[in-house]
């Protein structure tokens, strides 16, 4: 089974999205906090841990500008 998954941040608020529908909020830092330089998609790479996802991705869309819920419920096909 397919679901289309968006994390939108928005200044403080972090957004998740499933199938076009908020699911969960979270605040964090307005900006950039210096740390790893380094992003995994689908994994932690700076977690030794056991930290990964079990499936399969398919495009993957990375953009600078958080997208407003209307835009997220049209990628996801959601009217």
């Amino acid at each position: 089974m397919w679901c289309h998954v968006a994390v939108v941040k928005k200044f403080t608020e972090l957004t998740l999205y499933v199938n076009g529908n908020p699911v969960g909020r979270a605040t964090v830092p307005a900006t950039y906090q210096p740390g790893p330089k380094n992003a995994g998609i689908g994994c932690n790479p700076n977690y030794p841990g056991p930290e990964v996802f079990q499936g399969a991705l398919a495009e993957v869309l990375l953009v600078r500008e958080a997208w407003p819920e209307e835009e997220i419920r049209k990628l996801a096909g959601v009217p």
